[in-house]
């Protein structure tokens, strides 16, 4: 998933000397990678509900000695007012949780400079899992983490709808991909065992899984046998990236 933010970020064009604020940055994960296309020159916001968790990316972001990154406790919903015109706004899997993400855009939009760039990476279901032949195993994993996700409030059709809301409040979009998700494959697949361990608190947490259930020692290695047996790919979901941009004038302004 990293490459694909790795693409979005070189996609938008966030480069040096840029000011950047990175929404449910958690714990800042994408905040670190645009720190480092920043190279110390310009600067970095990210925002975040939960303190605790921001406390951990500080802590990070310092054991780097990543220079140029500021964290902010805030709802999304409610930004604060102080926060200054930013030259792009980058997200990753956090638009599908929220309430009203529409809302949210809006404020974003607010936010942007004249020509600004907004990139968000959301992840769906619409369109997964895609395997060919029996998965049971990768079946029951995938079941868990999106039957989680959406008891804490996920959209699993939000990415799909994306460019459509960015359009309808102004912004102009600029690029769409999509890229499945490989989980089930012996070379360069996504780890869902770890996915699944990281997950496994909330998904308890949710009601979606009984600890004795998962067996999350021995998931690896069923995971891994059913992939050696298996006849092609197993895709569990759909990462969808989009670049837009924010007007450099107005609609109806005159151009100087």
């Amino acid at each position: 998933m990293d490459q694909n933010t790795h693409q979005l970020l070189l996609d938008a064009g966030i480069r040096p000397a840029m000011s950047v604020l990175d929404i449910g940055c958690g714990l800042g994960d994408v905040t670190r990678m645009v720190a480092q296309r920043l190279n110390g020159r310009g600067s970095v916001v990210g925002v975040d509900i939960n303190d605790a968790v921001l406390s951990n990316a500080k802590n990070r972001i310092a054991a780097e000695g990543l220079a140029c990154v500021e964290f902010v406790q805030s709802d999304l919903s409610s930004l604060p007012d102080h926060l200054p015109p930013f030259d792009a706004v980058v997200g990753r899997r956090v638009l599908m949780y929220l309430a009203s993400p529409a809302s949210v855009l809006e404020q974003l939009y607010s936010l942007l400079a004249p020509g600004g760039v907004c990139a968000f990476q959301e992840h769906c279901r619409t369109m997964s899992p895609a395997r060919i032949g029996s998965w049971p195993v990768h079946d029951q994993v995938h079941s868990w983490v999106w039957e989680t996700a959406m008891r804490e409030g996920a959209n699993p059709h939000l990415a799909m709808a994306l460019p459509t809301m960015l359009a309808s409040i102004g912004f102009v979009v600029e690029s769409v991909r999509v890229q499945g998700i490989v989980v089930g494959y012996e070379r360069g697949h996504h780890p869902y065992s770890f996915i699944a361990r990281a997950m496994l608190p909330r998904m308890i947490a949710c009601g979606v899984v009984d600890p004795d259930e998962v067996d999350i020692d021995d998931l690896e290695r069923r995971l891994a046998n059913e992939r050696r047996h298996s006849d092609g790919l197993y895709v569990s979901d759909t990462a969808v990236m989009v670049v837009a941009r924010k007007p450099a004038t107005q609609a109806g302004s005159d151009d100087i």
